[in-house]
């Protein structure tokens, strides 16, 4: 049994949970135990104004995913944030960056939404 966002909860055909800090939890229920998500990016680094590329062809279809990007600060940058399922895209995605973006280690951040399983990279943007 995986929660979503938290990940692995236990193996068990019971299982209680408290409700205190939610009203509402996601579960999902897997036969076996589950992976995190491959995260991979088609370039460690990349130059401000250009786009770093995601490759999700060794995902598996179906499933629903949310990518995050933090910048170097930590800060979340929530209008590039992405929610996608894998039967509809395929292939690769893509995160631009601008031109006026600072320069550093930026983070990605791939997780599974139904288990909660997540999987991190980091990207270089140089000047």
């Amino acid at each position: 049994v995986y929660e979503s966002k938290k990940g692995f909860l236990a193996q068990a055909d019971r299982l209680e949970l408290p409700f205190t800090d939610t009203p509402y939890k996601l579960l999902s229920i897997f036969p076996e135990r589950q992976a995190p998500p491959e995260l991979r990016l088609l370039a460690a680094t990349v130059a401000r104004g250009s786009a770093v590329s995601v490759d999700i062809r060794s995902l598996p279809a179906g499933r629903v995913y949310f990518l995050e990007l933090k910048n170097p600060s930590g800060v979340a940058q929530l209008t590039r944030h992405r929610v996608f399922d894998t039967a509809k895209v395929q292939g690769s995605l893509s995160i631009p960056f601008a031109y006026s973006d600072v320069t550093g280690r930026w983070q990605l951040t791939l997780q599974d939404v139904a288990t909660g399983l997540a999987a991190t990279a980091s990207v270089e943007v140089q000047p």
